[in-house]
């Protein structure tokens, strides 16, 4: 019984490794498990100065068997392969104790839920308490920090935000902050709501709805005055029909998630559409746009 029951509490950890220098190798590697369906919350993205490494947990062994099928034969130059067991817990200690409180942008810090009695408050620097265990969006990833900066640039011009992909829910307290009293969140993943929904409730920020939801299926009623989508170059592109009647005219779209070498390819797509690009932002692997709607 002990034995077959520590099997049970064991989780696989497969970990892909590429060169820095590989081409698009981090959105390759995310945009593959994504159309497996494997949630964010199983995903832990690392990254050197040298490598990047995608950390990934799967519990059944039909699943494990399935993904390493298809990484290999992606076939990609440079790409290692680990594959270990591990217990839950050793996986998620690490991670907690490898996030500490830190800057997100000029006005906030990311406080993790289990470092709030360390951290220090500054004057003019507000907290965002979050839990980071359990869903993508620490902060710590460009992609998130972009949108943060491009959420803080349109401060004040906006009343209604719309958060696609949310995560822990992050892009929604800075929006709060900025100025949003009306916020909407959507995210395919049930954790990730769950984690959404108490990172709101334990900042006391007030929001809307939180909707469980495909976005290639969302709807709402309403146009909002900010929409932040930070999803796969992929996405952003078969998603343009979904995203533009949600922004209203005159709004706001903050596109993120954009690997740098499709981010050209990006902009070309969405120049077919009624939106006039404002700002870009590049990083070390990754870009962000940032697009007012034509009246």
């Amino acid at each position: 019984m002990t034995i077959k029951s520590d099997v049970a509490q064991k989780v696989t950890e497969i970990a892909l490794k590429l060169p820095r220098s590989f081409p698009g190798g981090e959105e390759i590697l995310r945009s593959l498990l994504s159309q497996f369906g494997i949630p964010e919350t199983e995903i832990v993205e690392r990254q050197t100065a040298t490598h990047i490494f995608v950390l990934l947990y799967v519990r059944r062994k039909p699943a494990q068997e399935k993904i390493l099928s298809r990484v290999r034969l992606l076939n990609l130059a440079g790409l290692d392969v680990e594959v270990k067991e591990i217990y839950p817990k050793d996986w998620q200690d690490t991670w907690k104790e490898a996030i500490r409180p830190f800057p997100l942008t000029s006005k906030f810090d990311v406080v993790p839920l289990w470092r709030k009695d360390d951290y220090k408050p500054c004057p003019g620097r507000t907290p965002l308490i979050i839990d980071t265990a359990l869903s993508f969006g620490t902060g710590l990833h460009e992609t998130t920090r972009f949108v943060a900066l491009l959420i803080e640039k349109c401060e004040g011009k906006f009343s209604r935000f719309l958060d696609v992909g949310t995560g822990t829910g992050i892009l929604s307290l800075v929006a709060y902050y900025c100025g949003a009293c009306h916020i909407d969140m959507v995210d395919v993943n049930e954790d990730c709501v769950v984690t959404a929904r108490q990172n709101m409730l334990r900042n006391r920020v007030p929001y809307h709805k939180i909707f469980c939801r495909d976005i290639a299926g969302f709807k709402s009623s309403i146009a909002y005055d900010m929409v932040a989508a930070n999803l796969t170059s992929h996405d952003l592109k078969c998603c343009a029909p979904v995203l533009l009647p949600l922004c209203r005219p005159g709004g706001y779209l903050a596109l993120s998630g954009i690997a740098l070498e499709h981010l050209d390819d990006v902009r070309q797509y969405w120049k077919g559409y009624p939106f006039r690009c404002l700002k870009v932002l590049t990083g070390q692997s990754w870009g962000a746009l940032l697009y007012k709607k034509a009246i």
